[in-house]
């Protein structure tokens, strides 16, 4: 594997620093990067953190661009061995292991790299802790490098832990927020409404921070990018028969209810949240997917059958109705990665679908595999059911892009016509293609849109 000049830039920009990071958007290739970094320094002894499914994408990586050649080991279970004189990549929930904690941090790091760093985010979780304090894995590594596409998931206190570690800030959580947010303490923890002191924040960022774009590197990786995705809507207007019926008798009583009304309205404004669990609003939302199930099926079969597509990709958010789903087009073999799928069962799942032709339907939920994995084998990708928030839709719809696609990517969102999920639709798609637009400007850290 070879590294793209800009690959090489980005490589020499972390070699250059003991602390800072690469906040390349999606499909630019961040993890190659990190590899040729650790090459430039001769660094004998790394440390991965990284997203379980990435974790094959790491070795990989290092089994084909690295010319240091390290023994490596890939920690999936508390029984697997690391490797102190070579490469180690483990898991977020790995570091929460006691055992595996014990194993790191009796051995020096020349590198630890943290991949998808936004999963450290808040200072008080247990995994931030064993990271990234000082009783933690950085007080055993030499180097520290972060790599995200989404240093800022929903305001600009997602930045305090990545700049606390890296010495940009000095200070304490709180005087963070009071310095570049506007903020009050909620019940459950600190609550964000705006941010302040932007320039600042972003003259902070600069010196150990590099980010560049799909759109700005593209024409180094070929001569022919494909174009920006195509999205489309998949209007459901089910048919009697399509549905249970008490499913659309819940559609009807819970969206003339007060809280999901309010709810919607804030959505509508801006304020996305994720939703709690057994909400009314959530439950809603699960009714609309169970709508939906059968009839968007119905379309997904009818396009597949003709080969009108070869491959599709679909991101779903409840398990009850993607069991549907997965009825429904039963005749296509789909696979599907939810939370509860085995490490090295997803990893088999996204290796068939990509090398096999007859593999050709792959339902994977959304908050589980929206980052560190590439799905580009498909140029169709269908919402069966939306995130709340802008950027989750963003980096989901960018796993059918970059620098292995080779035909126009096509983004297709699901609604059901006549109820909230339509209005809910049309809002949440728009603003995923705006957050696209924002992030993959050619303005280095460039921030999203409340800043």
């Amino acid at each position: 594997m070879t590294p793209y000049p800009y690959q090489i830039e980005g490589a020499k920009f972390l070699a250059a620093r003991k602390r800072g990071g690469l906040l390349d958007g999606c499909r630019v290739g961040k993890t190659i990067q990190g590899v040729v970094a650790c090459d430039l320094i001769g660094a004998r002894s790394v440390l991965v953190v990284c997203p379980g499914l990435a974790r094959s994408v790491w070795a990989n990586t290092f089994d084909s661009a690295s010319l240091m050649g390290l023994p490596r080991a890939t920690v999936w279970d508390v029984k697997d061995p690391i490797e102190p004189n070579g490469v180690t990549i483990i898991s977020m929930d790995n570091a929460r292991n006691l055992a595996i904690r014990d194993r790191i941090m009796h051995h020096r790091w020349d590198v630890m790299i943290v991949d998808e760093q936004h999963f450290l985010k808040t200072p008080t979780s247990k995994r931030t802790q064993m990271v990234l304090s000082r009783d933690g894995f950085a007080s055993v590594a030499g180097r520290i490098w972060f790599l995200t596409a989404t240093p800022v998931m929903k305001d600009p206190s997602d930045l305090f832990t990545m700049l606390v570690t890296v010495g940009a800030f000095k200070g304490t959580h709180e005087d963070f927020l009071n310095r570049y947010c506007n903020w009050y303490m909620g019940d459950h923890g600190p609550v964000v409404t705006g941010a302040k002191n932007v320039e600042e924040l972003q003259r902070l960022m600069a010196p150990h921070f590099l980010r560049r774009t799909w759109e700005d590197v593209k024409h180094q990786v070929t001569d022919k990018p494909v174009p920006a995705p195509i999205w489309e809507e998949i209007d459901i207007v089910p048919k009697e028969g399509d549905y249970d019926p008490s499913d659309l008798r819940d559609i009807g009583f819970l969206e003339n209810e007060k809280k999901v009304k309010r709810i919607i309205e804030n959505f509508l404004a801006g304020d996305a949240k994720p939703l709690p669990r057994n909400s009314d609003a959530a439950r809603v939302r699960l009714a609309h997917a169970l709508v939906k199930a059968k009839p968007l099926a119905g379309y997904i079969t009818e396009r597949l059958a003709k080969w009108e597509w070869d491959k599709v990709v679909i991101f779903f958010h409840h398990f009850q109705p993607s069991e549907l789903l997965m009825h429904y087009l039963l005749p296509f073999k789909p696979r599907r990665i939810n939370g509860k799928t085995p490490d090295a069962k997803r990893d088999q799942h996204i290796r068939e679908f990509t090398d096999k032709p007859a593999k050709r339907v792959l339902l994977v939920q959304d908050n589980i595999a929206r980052q560190a994995i590439d799905l580009s084998a498909a140029n169709r990708l269908v919402f069966f059911e939306l995130d709340w928030i802008d950027d989750n839709n963003h980096q989901a719809a960018m796993r059918i892009q970059g620098p292995r696609q080779t035909r126009q990517p096509y983004i297709y969102v699901s609604r059901l016509i006549g109820s909230m999920d339509e209005i809910i639709a049309r809002a949440a798609a728009r603003r995923a293609r705006m957050s696209a637009q924002i992030l993959d400007s050619n303005k280095p850290l460039k921030l999203p849109s409340m800043f």
